[in-house]
């Protein structure tokens, strides 16, 4: 599912890899990559303050990985 997302960014049909990547993150939400996806599917549409959120969700999801590793 993430390759047809990355394809449909590439060919810049943000609506439909954004659609799909709704329905991932309902099933996935602690994927940060699709969350990074978001993101840049978001800012490519100009809604900045949203795909910063995306990625701020990322890094947390990250951190939170990165964190448990290391207990």
């Amino acid at each position: 599912m993430i390759e047809t997302i990355e394809n449909l960014i590439k060919d810049e049909k943000y609506k439909e890899a954004n659609e799909i990547l709704d329905e991932y993150l309902k099933k996935n939400p602690y994927d940060e990559n699709a969350w990074i996806y978001k993101g840049i599917i978001l800012q490519k549409s100009n809604l900045i303050e949203k795909a910063e959120e995306c990625f701020d969700k990322a890094l947390e999801i990250c951190l939170l990985y990165t964190s448990d590793a290391a207990d």
